[in-house]
C-alpha cells in the first residue's frame, strides 16, 4: 500500500500541472491577484499564475504548463501580451501598470481547486535554478543525497540542497551566499561609479587645460598682431618728426612751410586713426574667440 501510495502523488501533481491548461480538463474562471514584481529571476505564485494566463491566452507556447520560473520564454511572451493589450512600454517587465492590467483578468484553473491551492501545489517545485540542477542517477555514488527515490548530486558551496515531497529535488541559493552576491554586486557597481566619477573628472580637466591652451594661443597672436600696429604707429611719428625737420631746413617761405607741415599732420594722423581701427577691431575678435565655447 505504500508503494501505491508515493506512486499516486506524482500523478496528482501531473493533474494538477496538465488540469491548469488542457482542454478537455474541466476548468474554472477565477481572480487572482497580482502583487509582485515580474522580472527576469522571478518565481513564486505570481510567476505561475502569469504563466497559465499566457498560456491560456497563446502568448506563451514553449511550454504546456506553468514552471513557476520567470525565464526569457515568459518574458517574450509578456513582452507580446503587453503589446497586443496597449500596455507601454511592451518589455517584458511586469510592473504596477502591468500588474494593474492582469488583475482585471480571471485566471482559468482546474474546476474543483482554488487560486492558491492549485498554484501553491504547483510552486512547490517552482524554483529559480541559479545553480545547474542536480541530475537523478540509478546508482548511489559518493557525495550524492537521497531524494524521491533518485540520488542527485551534492550541490555547490553557497547552495542548499532542496527535496520537494513530490518531483525531482534541485539548489536554491542560501541566504547567505545571496547576501554575498548582492554586497559584490553592490561593491562592483559602486567602484564602476567611482572611475566614471574620476573618468568624468580627468576629462573635465583636460578640457579645462585645452580651453588654457587655447586661450593662451590666442593672447599671443593677440599680443603680436597688436604689438605690430603699435609699431607701424611709431615708425608713422617718427616719419613725421623727421619728414618736419627736413620742412624746417628748407622752408623759404614761412607760409609755405607751414601749410606743407599742416598737410603732414593731417596725414600722418590719419593713418594712425586707421591703424587704431583696426586695433579695436582685433581686440573684439580676440574677445569674441575666447568667449566662445569650446
Amino acid at each position: 500500500m505504500r508503494t501505491k501510495s508515493l506512486f499516486a502523488l506524482p500523478m496528482i501533481a501531473v493533474f494538477i500541472l496538465s488540469g491548469i491548461s488542457l482542454a478537455h480538463a474541466q476548468t474554472a474562471s477565477v481572480s487572482y491577484e497580482f502583487n509582485q514584481t515580474l522580472t527576469v529571476g522571478s518565481a513564486g505564485a505570481d510567476v505561475i499564475a502569469l504563466q497559465q494566463l499566457l498560456i491560456n491566452k497563446g502568448f506563451l507556447t514553449s511550454v504546456s504548463t506553468p514552471t513557476g520560473y520567470f525565464g526569457t520564454g515568459t518574458q517574450n511572451a509578456l513582452a507580446k501580451f503587453q503589446a497586443a493589450n496597449g500596455i507601454s512600454p511592451a518589455s517584458g517587465y511586469g510592473g504596477a501598470k502591468t500588474r494593474a492590467f492582469l488583475n482585471t483578468i480571471n485566471v482559468s484553473l482546474s474546476a474543483g481547486q482554488s487560486t492558491s491551492s492549485a498554484i501553491n501545489q504547483v510552486s512547490q517545485n517552482s524554483v529559480q535554478f541559479n545553480s545547474p540542477p542536480p541530475v537523478a542517477t540509478t546508482t548511489p555514488p559518493p557525495n550524492t543525497t537521497l531524494c524521491n527515490g533518485s540520488y542527485y548530486p551534492n550541490c555547490s558551496a553557497g547552495y542548499n540542497f532542496v527535496c520537494p515531497a513530490i518531483g525531482g529535488a534541485y539548489c536554491r541559493i542560501s541566504q547567505q551566499q545571496q547576501a554575498v552576491n548582492d554586497q559584490a554586486a553592490q561593491e562592483a557597481t559602486l567602484q564602476q561609479q567611482q572611475a566614471q566619477a574620476q573618468q568624468e573628472q580627468v576629462q573635465a580637466a583636460a578640457a579645462q587645460q585645452q580651453k588654457t591652451n587655447q586661450i593662451n594661443a590666442l593672447t599671443s597672436s593677440y599680443n603680436t598682431q597688436y604689438n605690430a600696429l603699435q609699431q607701424q604707429i611709431i615708425n608713422i611719428k617718427s616719419k613725421y618728426y623727421t619728414d618736419l625737420a627736413n620742412i624746417e631746413n628748407s622752408r623759404t617761405n614761412l607760409a609755405e612751410a607751414q601749410g606743407e607741415e599742416q598737410n603732414l599732420l593731417n596725414q600722418d594722423n590719419s593713418e594712425i586713426s586707421q591703424i587704431q581701427l583696426q586695433e579695436q577691431q582685433l581686440y573684439l575678435n580676440y574677445e569674441t574667440q575666447v568667449q566662445a565655447p569650446q
